[in-house]
């Protein structure tokens, strides 16, 4: 796969002041006018494994929502529901230690503050309130060997910019970095990034977060970054365009995988996630690992390039809702997977389902058997043939288990150069 072309060159990250005057009227517009889901069609995509490489490629992996469940801890049940117990989050983390066993970087959707307040600022305005507690969750995040998480999603401000600020301090306070929050729109908009050396050449990977809009998390709970103000990134179709646009055209062959959080719980993708993904690989992104809707969603190809609209949880320690709203269980764990030598940079992207339900798998995510898997696998072939798009998921099992192989092509390295490993990421005051 050759680079993506930079499109329009914008001479930075655009941020939420540039947008907002006019976004809710542009908002109303564009929701009028939303593309259905056949927009996704085009030439047919193929999932094939990559021809195995001679040597042991960096290996990224990204997982979706994450939250331990402290906020149950001391009751037994929830409408009928078993609740976790005091160390459920650190069994859930062991359980899937397996999957990011050997990762070189490990990204995760951290779903909640990290705080001792007692109180919110929301309490009684919002339901489904989450606060981790700091050194349980830390532990947790530990023996998941988190290297980054995104904060740019639903729950980050549940305890306001005080809960958030305690939450930037304590994942730095043990070397974990976060993106996709922060003081006013251009900290909240940093993304992700690292840069390695390799005798072929230098390969940068960069990871940009956005929380998609929300009407009523704008005007009733005040949860997106503006000048002066503690908040999360967010990104319209228009908005998460320009930030990736801009980033490729300051990184035309740096490897750009798009992290957006949004959609409805449990349920398949929507129209307004289709937009946004879709503006993301328009924009440059070269991968798009979608999360918020707590189960797998539909897999897409567009121009070439992927787009997984949700991955669902990591680990996620509330009672869950699958038989409720009568859905398939199953989440995945995403791999990437980036071999480089003299013919370059080859890409590739392992999909591992695991079972999410609460319920059923104790509190402790559980990898599929190979019925699952091809259970799943028919799903989501069925989901995209329903809108037109061929695909092929065959599952094959490696050390970490069953997955789906997705071979994302080739593409040339950097020259060396002299940069800090983290570049592009901020910096940690």
């Amino acid at each position: 796969m050759q680079p993506v072309g930079t499109g329009e060159i914008i001479g930075g990250i655009v941020t939420a002041p540039a947008w907002r005057r006019v976004g809710r009227r542009v908002l109303r517009l564009t929701l009028v006018g939303l593309v259905g889901l056949a927009a996704l069609l085009g030439r047919a995509c193929q999932a094939e494994p990559a021809t195995a490489p001679p040597a042991a490629p960096l290996r990224l992996v990204f997982a979706g929502d994450t939250y331990f469940g402290e906020t149950f801890i001391g009751r037994e049940t929830l409408d009928g529901k078993a609740l976790p117990g005091p160390e459920a989050g650190l069994q859930a983390a062991a359980a899937l230690q397996p999957l990011v066993r050997d990762a070189d970087a490990v990204i995760l959707n951290l779903e909640t503050p990290l705080t001792y307040l007692d109180s919110s600022p929301l309490a009684g305005r919002k339901d489904y309130l989450h606060r981790g507690h700091p050194e349980t969750s830390l532990q947790a995040l530990r023996v998941l060997r988190a290297s980054a998480v995104s904060l740019a999603n639903n729950h980050a401000m549940d305890y306001g910019e005080a809960g958030l600020a305690d939450t930037l301090a304590t994942l730095r306070s043990q070397g974990i970095e976060s993106f996709g929050a922060g003081s006013g729109p251009r900290h909240a908009a940093t993304p992700w990034s690292r840069r390695w050396q390799t005798p072929a050449g230098d390969l940068t990977v960069i990871v940009a977060t956005g929380y998609e809009y929300n009407r009523r998390y704008d005007t009733h709970y005040d949860v997106y970054a503006e000048p002066g103000d503690e908040g999360v990134n967010l990104w319209t179709p228009d908005s998460a365009r320009n930030q990736v646009r801009a980033l490729r055209a300051a990184w035309p062959r740096a490897v750009i995988v798009a992290f957006p959080h949004g959609g409805d719980n449990y349920a398949w993708r929507d129209d307004h996630q289709v937009r946004l993904h879709e503006a993301l690989i328009d924009a440059g992104a070269d991968l798009v690992l979608g999360h918020g809707a707590h189960l797998a969603q539909e897999i897409a190809c567009r121009q070439g390039r992927w787009i997984v609209h949700g991955l669902g949880n990591a680990v996620f320690n509330t009672p869950g809702r699958y038989a409720d709203s009568r859905r398939h269980p199953w989440s995945l764990v995403a791999a990437l997977l980036l071999h480089a030598d003299s013919a370059g940079l080859r890409l590739g992207l392992r999909l591992y389902p695991i079972h999410s339900d609460n319920q059923t798998t104790g509190y402790r995510p559980q990898p599929v058997t190979r019925d699952e898997a091809e259970r799943l696998a028919r799903l989501l072939m069925w989901r995209a043939s329903g809108l037109g798009q061929q695909l092929v998921l065959r599952p094959v099992r490696d050390a970490w288990g069953w997955h789906f192989p997705i071979d994302l092509g080739t593409r040339a390295l950097e020259p060396p150069l002299r940069l800090e490993p983290r570049a592009l990421s901020r910096r940690q005051d």
